[in-house]
């Protein structure tokens, strides 16, 4: 139904009428007397000409709109989403899956009471298709985003009104955000048919393959691989480590009856530099449901240069000593050490403004103190802005107020600070353990190994994280957790930097490992790897910076289309548009020279097609006006895993989260029949009253200054005629 009304955005209809009743009056009193004399016929027309005119004028003072309103009954419509990745087609035994997806969408579409749209998805959704489309739907899809299909149904909820969500899946998502998250945002209710056995068959899976993505050339890197068993009878399996396909070595993973979860370690020391595809191989188990998710595969790539690491102090300490000690056992280093005497002298000469220029990172231990010369803290700031990473150790002597050149590298900002000096323990989440600079053995166990260490000194200086900075541990002081950030660190565009609040590190080794080994048992070393750690994470380096060029996905499926993105900016770090960015891609027998489209802020991109399976590796440039602006390489994968293969049973779990934080409830595929009832109570699905309102505005409109002006125009016009003065 449709209703209007009119109003005034400034002012009541009553004072409206009030002045328009006064200017009628000022009419009356302007036309009672004229000269010469009026009848009273003209006298009335002319008054009612002015009184109109300025009720026109006055009109627009008051801004005059008109409301209209529409109320409409709305009955909610029902989305139905279709999982059709390929994991939906697979046959496990429960029966053929694809067959369940269809008789569970046949038994929805068909009993619905209300509109439905049938929406098939993958890594994607599409538009709504017919029923008899979708009795034709093929399975696939190489990627599931449950989260993804869901926020488009909520995206599209207001104009297509929908009442709830019925999702027909097997509920193994793989790519995109958490689909519980998004259900519980999108305020449908959820109704989750799951799709596939929901026992775990018979079957060995690897994980994950888990490394640095940077390695250098003669240093050992640990490759760890998890693997699970489900249902598979006592015994071992063997994991086979490869180098660009070339075995590098094999190890036992021991298998267990039940639900099963193990992890072996490889050491591998690469012999060259370039980028390696490092792959592991479990061999087959008699029985097992799919041999197909027994693999994992990682890029890695190689550096040969050895890194050279600058360390200036403000004093001699046992830290400096420490860490002194412990990067020189590292043979991929090369240290050089400035520390300060008293006074503005060091020890080794005063460092040139050459001695950063290729450094891989500079440490700052108990440094800066208050008589260190400020043209060395400028000369350490411009290597940091220039790409050095920075290692920030303070000491009971550093003086904070001389840090203003090194302050939009660190990753804290000085709030107070005073040189009294207290203990502290490090106090760190088993969550923050999996960052590289944390890990120690790579177990659970690494949590605690870091908050049982010896406490060490820190004085009364209160930082706050820099904007952008990570917090990876905080403090105890006296065994009570305190929010006071004790590990810090901080990645840009142009650096990498890493601060440790407290000093007397030392202590982590003497104390930390002494009393262990006295009893001859084996001892963790905190510090040491710490200290690796730290300098593996800060000397890394992306040679691409300025210019980046990647595939979307470093493992594409077979028949997965294949795309390249580029990201290019100038030595400002503004973005670059209109660059010329082309890559030259090689492998399985191609050679082809593709040419990146601009899309907007500095970025770029190319769809390449379905390739045929291969490894292949691309070599790209970019140029604006014949000035090269960088360059990017790397390799990518098509056909050796495909992330569907892994998915053996229903994620029933999953499933029936999504259903009870949305509203909904979870059915298997055999109750798909039950929809009808549930959707009938849901309040969400009643019809409901609509309503909409428009405005039009009137006092924008030409036409009432146009009326007062014919208003105006026709009264002196008679006026004239009649020879008024």
């Amino acid at each position: 139904m449709d209703t209007f009304s009119f109003a005034f955005t400034n002012g009541s209809v009553w004072i409206y009428l009030l002045a328009v009743v006064i200017a009628a009056l000022l009419a009356w009193v302007s036309y009672r007397r004229t000269v010469p004399e009026l009848d009273s016929p003209m006298r009335v027309v002319l008054t009612g000409l002015r009184t109109l005119a300025l009720a026109l004028l006055i009109v627009t003072l008051f801004e005059p709109l008109i409301r209209f309103i529409r109320s409409d009954d709305v009955t909610p419509r029902i989305a139905l989403l279709v999982d059709k990745s390929s994991s939906d087609g697979m046959k496990d035994k429960a029966g053929d899956r694809a067959v369940q997806v269809k008789t569970a969408l046949g038994a929805v579409a068909d009993g619905a009471e209300a509109e439905i749209d049938i929406l098939a998805f993958d890594a994607a959704i599409g538009e709504p298709m017919a029923r008899t489309a979708a009795d034709t739907l093929h399975f696939t899809g190489h990627r599931t985003d449950i989260g993804g299909a869901l926020r488009s149904v909520s995206n599209r909820s207001e104009e297509r009104h929908y009442g709830a969500i019925v999702l027909i899946s097997d509920g193994n998502d793989n790519v995109g955000d958490g689909p519980v998250y998004v259900a519980e945002r999108s305020g449908l209710p959820v109704i989750a048919i799951g799709i596939g056995d929901t026992v775990p068959p018979k079957d060995l899976a690897v994980q994950s393959l888990l490394t640095n993505s940077v390695g250098f050339v003669g240093q050992p890197l640990p490759v760890t691989v998890e693997v699970t068993t489900e249902n598979l009878p006592d015994g071992e399996a063997t994991a086979v480590l490869y180098d660009n396909g070339a075995e590098v070595a094999r190890q036992k993973v021991p298998v267990r009856s039940g639900h099963h979860r193990a992890s072996v370690t490889f050491t591998y020391t690469p012999k060259s530099d370039g980028i390696r595809k490092l792959g592991v191989d479990v061999d087959a188990l008699p029985g097992e449901f799919t041999t197909k998710n027994n693999r994992a595969q990682e890029f890695v790539r190689i550096v040969r240069n050895k890194r050279r690491i600058v360390l200036f102090a403000g004093a001699p300490s046992a830290d400096v000593s420490f860490f002194r000690n412990a990067l020189s056992e590292d043979p991929t280093v090369e240290i050089k050490t400035f520390i300060q005497r008293q006074g503005a002298d060091f020890y080794e000469g005063m460092p040139q403004p050459t001695v950063l220029d290729d450094a891989e990172a500079c440490i700052l231990i108990g440094f800066p103190v208050s008589s260190t010369p400020q043209a060395i803290l400028s000369m350490i700031g411009a290597a940091c802005g220039k790409g050095v990473s920075l290692l920030f150790i303070p000491s009971q002597g550093v003086d904070y107020s001389k840090i203003g050149p090194l302050e939009d590298v660190l990753p804290f900002r000085v709030q107070s600070s005073r040189n009294q000096e207290f203990l502290v323990s490090p106090d760190v989440a088993r969550g923050s353990t999996s960052d590289p600079i944390l890990k120690l053995t790579g177990t659970e166990r690494d949590a605690e190994l870091w908050n049982d260490l010896p406490p060490i000194y820190r004085t009364e200086t209160f930082v706050r994280p820099a904007p952008g900075s990570v917090v990876l541990s905080t403090v105890r002081f006296n065994n009570v957790p305190m929010q006071d950030p004790l590990v810090i660190k901080r990645e840009t565009d142009r650096t990498r930097s890493l601060a440790v609040m407290g000093y007397g590190l030392y202590r982590w080794r003497l104390l930390g490992t002494g009393p262990a080994r006295a009893r001859g048992e084996e001892a963790v070393d905190v510090l040491s790897l710490f200290v690796g750690n730290s300098i593996r994470w800060l000397s890394v380096k992306d040679q691409g910076k300025r210019v980046r060029i990647r595939p979307t996905r470093s493992f594409y499926a077979s028949g997965e289309t294949v795309e390249i993105t580029g990201n290019v900016l100038d030595a400002s770090y503004a973005a670059v548009d209109g660059a010329d960015v082309k890559v030259r891609l090689r492998g399985a027998g191609l050679d082809r020279t593709l040419v990146l489209a601009p899309r907007s802020n500095g970025r770029y991109m190319t769809t390449v097609g379905i390739l045929p399976a291969g490894d292949y590796s691309y070599e790209g440039t970019a140029t604006l006006n014949g000035q090269s602006l960088g360059t990017d390489n790397g390799r990518f994968s098509v056909g050796d895993v495909s992330i569907e293969d892994a998915a053996t049973h229903q994620n029933r779990e999953l499933l029936k989260l999504l259903a009870e934080r949305s509203g909904g409830r979870y059915l298997h595929s055999a109750e798909a029949g039950k929809v009808r009832d549930i959707l009938r109570k849901l309040g969400s699905m009643k019809a409901t009253t609509q309503t909409s309102e428009r405005e039009v505005v009137l006092w924008h409109l030409p036409w009432l200054l146009a009326g007062a002006i014919l208003c105006f125009a026709l009264e002196w016009f008679m006026r004239k005629r009649r020879g008024l003065v």
